[in-house]
């Protein structure tokens, strides 16, 4: 990086606003060691980068092997990207800029490499604003060449008029979870055989933009990508039942991940179900739910780890009272569990481009639709829709007995989950107030 400069001039009062309230939580420059560099190319200054640092002196201190995956931690890391001062990190604006410059600043803290030409940014146009990736390297000793990707997005819906949407659960615990295993493996990067690149993606709320850009420029070289893991939405409950459930989607794809994900998907007394991507695309690839997209089309094998979408998605009450963050935190050891296996071997991964339906995938949807009927009563499900969901117990079940799904098959299951998410959509918690 060149000279440094002053910090610019805020564009706007809440820009302004949190700044000087970032600033306040400093108490005194931070140290640098002689001859350190700083590698995040347009941070602002300084200034700015002390500003960004706050928060990382709020976290817990002293122990510096303290457990990353700890739920205060987890917990430090939502609530600050889904602050006041962060305005729901609208892409493009000037508080996701803000928040990209902080996750920078924790991969540079952590030890990452910058990704990208020596930046740890990947800055991309969008509907005429300026929008920003970030990725770092925890590079394998030699003579690793191949690449895992772990990845997250930062971006939310920001400001509509008054009201803010603040992205806890979406996706301010996927970020946490990037930087918590971030750190995990930087702590043992010697025993890496591939090389980890931790991605925070911008814009995916306009449509994947940011990942699609990320694997359009190449910015890490795609034919020596061989695994792919994003979370989105990792520390909710979909629905009453569902507590102890996360979601794994992709393995469909190869056989080898799913080997690795069988073995480790009941390891931290919570269970991630293997589901068909294709449950969650009813229209089909084109409108895929995650950054996953991108890097299946490049015919990367993948995991999209999801708590699913509660009755909080996309709305102002997605905040940070609502997250389970121990739940959050053992899905993050399955998947640090999974990440293990693949990026301390060199055995190679398959991927299958177009994968048969999976029987199970109609009875783990048999069993979560019993246990939603059994909380008819709670979840204030009309008779109506009960009947709907009765229904496709039974149609479900009839495809249990078959050897594979068929066209009919697969979309008899996604007319289920779309009914499962209605449910979800629906439900307000007791005692809830608007």
């Amino acid at each position: 990086m060149g000279s440094r400069q002053p910090l610019p001039a805020p564009r706007d009062q809440r820009v302004r606003t949190a700044t000087r309230r970032l600033r306040r939580r400093v108490p005194r420059p931070l140290p640098r060691a002689r001859g350190q560099r700083c590698a995040l190319h347009g941070a602002g200054g300084p200034a700015m980068r002390q500003a960004l640092l706050a928060v990382v002196l709020l976290l817990p201190q002293g122990n510096r092997r303290a457990d990353p995956f700890a739920p205060a931690r987890l917990r430090a890391t939502v609530s600050f990207l889904a602050s006041d001062e962060m305005r729901g990190r609208g892409t493009g604006s000037p508080e996701g800029k803000m928040a990209a410059e902080w996750i920078a600043e924790r991969f540079e803290k952590i030890g990452l490499e910058p990704a990208n030409n020596g930046s740890f940014f990947h800055e991309f146009r969008f509907g005429g604003k300026e929008c920003r990736n970030v990725a770092g390297i925890l590079r394998a000793p030699p003579p690793a060449r191949e690449f895992v990707v772990v990845g997250a997005h930062h971006d939310h819906l920001g400001g509509i008029g008054k009201t803010i949407y603040p992205g806890v659960d979406d996706n301010a615990s996927g970020v946490a979870g990037v930087l918590a295993l971030a750190e995990h493996f930087a702590a043992r990067k010697k025993g890496l055989k591939r090389h980890m690149v931790f991605v925070s993606y911008d814009a995916e709320e306009k449509g994947l933009i940011g990942s699609k850009r990320f694997v359009g420029h190449g910015v890490i070289a795609i034919d020596k990508t061989v695994f792919m893991l994003v979370f989105d939405l990792i520390g909710g409950v979909f629905l009453p039942g569902q507590e102890q459930r996360v979601y794994a989607l992709g393995s469909e794809h190869s056989k080898a991940v799913r080997a690795v994900l069988e073995q480790h998907r009941k390891a931290e007394a919570l269970e991630a179900i293997p589901l068909g991507t294709y449950l969650i695309e009813p229209v089909g690839p084109a409108f895929a739910r995650s950054d996953y997209s991108a890097y299946r089309a490049k015919h990367v094998p993948y995991l999209f780890m999801t708590a699913a979408t509660p009755w909080y998605y996309h709305t102002p009450f997605d905040r940070p009272e609502r997250l389970d963050y121990e739940k959050a935190s053992r899905t993050l050891g399955i998947a640090r569990a999974i990440l293990a296996d693949i990026v301390t071997s060199t055995k190679p991964l398959d991927f299958v481009a177009k994968p048969a339906g999976e029987v199970q995938d109609a009875r783990d949807l048999v069993r979560m639709i019993e246990s939603v009927l059994e909380r008819q009563k709670e979840l204030r499900i009309s008779e109506r829709r009960a009947g709907t969901l009765r229904a496709h117990v039974e149609r479900l079940a009839k495809l249990t007995a078959t050897d594979e799904l068929g066209g009919r098959g697969k979309r008899a299951c996604q007319m289920a989950i779309m009914d499962l998410l209605r449910v979800a959509r629906s439900y307000r918690p007791p005692g809830w107030k608007r």
